[in-house]
């Protein structure tokens, strides 16, 4: 579609120029200024669409190209090209991060990841980084109320007086756009929204030859999805700023309930447009499944489902189990009572974040955050509503919960030592904390097993007992006073194998989290990548 005015070969979008490029002979040129194909329209456009006969992408370019390989499953098979209509959307944010810089950022952003696998580190891998335009809805939002007035009150200690004020306060509500939300069903809405914000000032009118060089996302979730959030949205971000501003005047302003202010403040949408943000993206496969590094083409901002490397872990943990030990050795006698009341400790914490890993395991496989999945008729166990109440209520710990552990675990030991050197450790205050740990385990592992009825690897039910069972054969022998210490040094090593038991399970649990089946996120869209470094 873009051919050079000058010696008629490719032209490709250039990042570093923000112009189009003839890739033969130099000649650049402002992108609104190169007439786009006549097939244009308001509704959409003829692009160039290639089907990946491996996962049943769609990669979508508005340039011709013979594609040798999917960028997004790895395969190799060639994918043939037909053209297609593509949605036209209204506005784009054209790529400002080039690929040099965007392989910098990974970089930097991997030194802090001491448990990833080397060949996500390798500069092979991060040679693959691609460019992608992924399709987002923003809504324009107003308020039919803007003028509102609220109840306000303050109170001022003068002596022996509190001094109490009312206020009416008059406040003046602004139009203001939404969060943007993903506009394409195969793109999960949870990691979608990790790389916002875009720039906003960096937003401009369409034009198919900001693509060129690039791959394109179709857009498929309609705008109404996401209607009701978007009102939701701004009506709390609203609400927010006025009790944040009168704050800073210590003034308690008091609020209609939440359920009621979108129509006290009349919140609706104005206007709603279809916009296409920069994104570039990496792919690790293994096997049957994937995980993926998406960087924000315009900010930088990085969001990725990294799996753990069993053996960096491992190592790692071996270290810091060294230099714990060195200094307990140091500076504190530790009893046999002491060292199972400490191993059970660890277990019990094992068994919390093993139970946070569950929830998101249970998210991600029912797609509680992915409002688009539901859209085109996808299976789940559950339905849209339920997935919507459950997102409500949810908390999430985080998938980098396994690099905390041994960072918690040497902050344990050192709260443990600590009582140890001020008070001593005997069987009767060991068997007292084990009153305390039991009770903990036992509010990680019930939720658990409720989690591990419905998932689809029956292993969780096992690797959860085993924690506990370990924890419990402790307790046991700490409530009846065993008088050798041999018999303690047994159950600290059967606790802490219990433990292992559990850890490991909790590492996989983590990759699986990381990693996505190739058919659930490959029947999706792209295009093209020639952008030049």
């Amino acid at each position: 579609m873009f051919k050079c005015p000058n010696c008629g070969g490719s032209m490709y979008f250039d990042i570093a120029t923000q112009r189009l490029k003839c890739e033969y002979c130099g000649r650049d040129m402002n992108v609104p200024d190169y007439d786009e194909n006549n097939s244009a329209s308001q509704d959409g456009e003829d692009m160039n669409v290639y089907l990946c006969r491996n996962c049943g992408a769609r990669l979508y370019a508005v340039t011709p190209a013979a594609t040798a390989f999917c960028p997004y499953c790895g395969g190799e098979q060639v994918m043939e090209g037909k053209l297609a209509r593509y949605q036209r959307p209204r506005n784009i944010i054209p790529f400002k991060l080039t690929k040099k810089e965007c392989k910098d950022a990974y970089k930097k952003f991997i030194v802090y990841r001491p448990f990833v696998a080397k060949e996500l580190k390798s500069q092979e891998f991060i040679d693959k980084f691609r460019g992608i335009y992924m399709p987002y809805w923003q809504f324009d939002m107003s308020f039919d109320h803007p003028d509102q007035t609220f109840k306000g009150s303050s109170s001022q200690q003068d002596g022996n007086y509190v001094i109490e004020k009312t206020y009416d306060l008059g406040v003046q509500l602004n139009e203001a756009p939404d969060v943007p939300y993903d506009a394409s069903s195969n793109f999960d809405d949870s990691f979608a929204s990790q790389i916002v914000p875009f720039r906003e000032k960096d937003i401009c009118e369409y034009h198919p030859g900001y693509l060129a060089g690039f791959y394109a996302d179709g857009a498929d979730v309609d705008s109404e999805v996401y209607a009701k959030e978007a009102v939701s949205s701004i009506t709390t971000k609203a609400a927010k700023s006025i009790t944040d501003a009168f704050a800073k005047e210590e003034i308690r302003v008091e609020m209609p309930p939440s359920d009621k202010l979108a129509e006290s403040f009349g919140t609706r949408i104005k206007d709603k447009r279809l916009m296409l943000f920069p994104v570039w993206f990496l792919t690790w496969r293994k096997k049957d499944r994937v995980a993926y590094i998406t960087v924000n083409g315009d900010t930088g901002r990085i969001a990725s489902d990294l799996p753990v490397s069993y053996g960096s872990f491992i190592l790692c943990s071996l270290e810091l189990a060294a230099v714990v030990f060195g200094l307990m050795t140091l500076y504190v006698s530790m009893t046999a009572p002491t060292a199972l009341m400490f191993s059970m400790a660890m277990t019990s914490f094992a068994l919390y974040l093993y139970r946070w890993q569950m929830v998101q395991i249970h998210d991600r496989e029912n797609h509680v955050f992915d409002r688009g999945y539901f859209i085109e008729g996808r299976k789940s166990d559950m339905s849209l509503h339920m997935a919507e109440d459950i997102r409500k209520q949810r908390l999430h710990l985080g998938n980098e919960a396994v690099i905390l552990m041994p960072i918690a675990l040497i902050a344990i030991s050192i709260l443990i030592t600590m009582y140890i050197m001020s008070y001593g450790m005997p069987v009767t205050k060991a068997k007292i904390s084990s009153f305390l740990i039991v009770p903990f385990a036992l509010y990680n592992v019930v939720p658990t097993l409720k989690l591990a009825r419905h998932a689809r690897e029956k292993s969780l039910i096992f690797e959860t007992l085993v924690g506990f069972a370990g924890i419990g054969m402790g307790f046991v022998l700490l409530l009846l006073e065993a008088f050798e210490d041999w018999q303690y040094y047994l159950a600290t090593i059967l606790c802490l194998c219990a433990m292992a038991v559990t850890v490991i399970g909790l590492i996989r649990k983590i990759n699986r989290l990381a990693t996505r089946p190739m058919p659930t996120f490959f029947d999706r869209e792209g295009g093209d990548d020639s952008e030049k470094e």
